[in-house]
């Protein structure tokens, strides 16, 4: 073989090397990051539907003008201002009368009777309204009779009585059922839940 052939023969070798090695991905190459596929975002509620929600686990039914008509979780379509209604579906029902709803998105969400927050309410109400007394008293014969002791002692008591009392007669009422209402078209935003969360729309 001549010279010339191996020369050609030796180009057309290298030449093919460098072809392969340039194809191959090297591995410590950068992977393009995948793009998963976009999420829809998530259609606003349309407008005048009002959501009727509990907070809890009891199930509340929704009566619009003194008419059955749905439990909740649900949806009503109100046009225009309806009176509403809540009661929970039990023997001695409770019921919230909610007002007028009605030409605009709102959110109502239902509390239920809160018993721990009553019990202790009316618990910390007796036991402050029995401080209250004893501190009057303690405060009238001491101040009054110069017993700086016991004057200062029904003070005290009276001034304790007094916040336990106002924090008894706060838990009582944090725990009577109640209606939320909340508009959810305010200040051209729209704040609405989905089944998987929520989200915000509006127009600027």
């Amino acid at each position: 073989m001549s010279n010339l052939t191996r020369l050609l023969a030796a180009t057309t070798a290298v030449a093919a090397w460098i072809g392969v090695a340039t194809a191959q991905p090297s591995a410590n190459a950068p992977v393009p990051p995948t793009v998963g596929p976009s999420m829809p975002a998530p259609v606003p509620p349309p407008p005048n539907v009002v959501e009727f929600l509990s907070a809890t686990e009891q199930a509340w039914e929704v009566m619009v003008d003194r008419q059955s008509t749905c439990t909740t979780p649900c949806r009503v379509q109100l046009d225009r201002p309806h009176w509403i209604t809540m009661r929970t579906r039990e023997r001695r029902p409770l019921r919230l009368e909610v007002g007028n709803l009605g030409g605009g998105a709102a959110q109502v969400t239902a509390h239920d009777l809160g018993t721990g927050k009553c019990v202790t309410g009316i618990t910390a109400t007796t036991l402050g309204g029995m401080a209250v007394v004893c501190g009057i008293v303690f405060t009238a014969v001491g101040c009054g009779g110069d017993r700086d002791g016991m004057c200062t002692a029904g003070l005290i008591t009276g001034g304790a009585g007094i916040a336990t009392t106002l924090g008894g007669i706060w838990l009582i009422r944090a725990g009577l059922p109640r209606a939320k209402v909340r508009p959810l078209d305010r200040y051209g935003l729209a704040v609405y839940a989905t089944g998987t969360g929520g989200g915000v729309a509006g127009a600027f």
